[in-house]
């Protein structure tokens, strides 16, 4: 992409550019066009102040799916329910619709015809955990699909990081200690609160929020909820991104960020890549 000039100067100025204080992130993977807007429910676009926490609010897929099978069964013949299980069968080089399977009126299999070399339980997890890559924990895990296709579990929905200077005048109404923070307090349920302050003509709000990621599970940070007119008025620039995990970042160095942040961080400052001795 290519760095605005007005961002390359808000990160001179920052003392961390890798972890920014005067800078306002949202992540998203949703595919629309346009400037940013408000939710129609919320009236609100919630920020971070920091990429890590915005690139986690990025799901890894926008679809996924529990496959699991009970470890007594694994020497049994794969008996493919409806969707991702039909795809799987045929990833692996079997043609269900040959199995003509008769369902009830819950889509369960009631009969069907054996294959030849017939896949079983055992051999379908070892196609997801040798070929796609997944960890089966007692014998199940979450697999992604994109479209109704099976993805590895290397592969991560795209996204976007949305990035922007935090206005100076920001007039934001700090809710914070208005209300028990956490899954209790639920902050960003307020609408009622959030349409009353909109109409005393703040910017926005800010919350204690709340988060849950694989590493982290549940974590509290702030976030910023903008109005449309104040967003209205703001610049962003827009990143290329996947879903990341805080933990990878805070538990690391101090200049740890996400590899997206990161590359951007070291072009503005010319930061070069350490050669390795061969």
């Amino acid at each position: 992409m290519t760095i605005p000039d007005w961002l390359k100067d808000a990160l001179r100025k920052e003392d961390n550019p890798y972890r920014p204080k005067n800078l306002l992130f949202h992540g998203t993977v949703e595919p629309f066009e346009g400037h940013l807007k408000p939710t129609s429910w919320e009236q609100l676009l919630w920020f971070s102040n920091d990429p890590v926490i915005s690139q986690s609010y990025c799901p890894n897929a926008g679809l996924s799916a529990l496959w699991a099978v009970k470890s007594w069964a694994m020497n049994e013949r794969f008996v493919p329910a409806q969707g991702f299980e039909e795809e799987l069968m045929r990833m692996m080089g079997f043609d269900p619709d040959a199995m003509e399977i008769e369902r009830d009126d819950f889509g369960r299999a009631q009969c069907y015809r054996i294959l030849d070399d017939h896949p079983t339980n055992r051999d379908v997890a070892g196609y997801i955990t040798d070929t796609l890559g997944y960890v089966l924990e007692n014998d199940a895990c979450w697999i992604s699909l994109k479209d109704d296709k099976v993805m590895p579990a290397s592969w991560k929905e795209p996204g976007r990081l949305y990035v922007a200077v935090r206005p100076e005048m920001l007039d934001l109404h700090d809710m914070r200690k208005e209300h028990e923070d956490g899954l209790t307090g639920q902050q960003w349920m307020r609408t009622a609160d959030f349409d009353r302050i909109k109409k005393s003509g703040h910017d926005g709000v800010i919350i204690s929020d709340i988060h849950h990621t694989p590493r982290l599970g549940h974590f509290g940070h702030d976030s910023f909820g903008l109005f449309g007119k104040t967003i209205k008025n703001m610049t962003f620039a827009e990143i290329p991104c996947v879903f990341f995990d805080p933990a990878a970042a805070w538990y690391g160095e101090k200049e740890a960020t996400s590899p997206e942040w990161k590359a951007l961080v070291d072009e503005v400052l010319d930061v070069a890549e350490p050669v390795t001795a061969s």
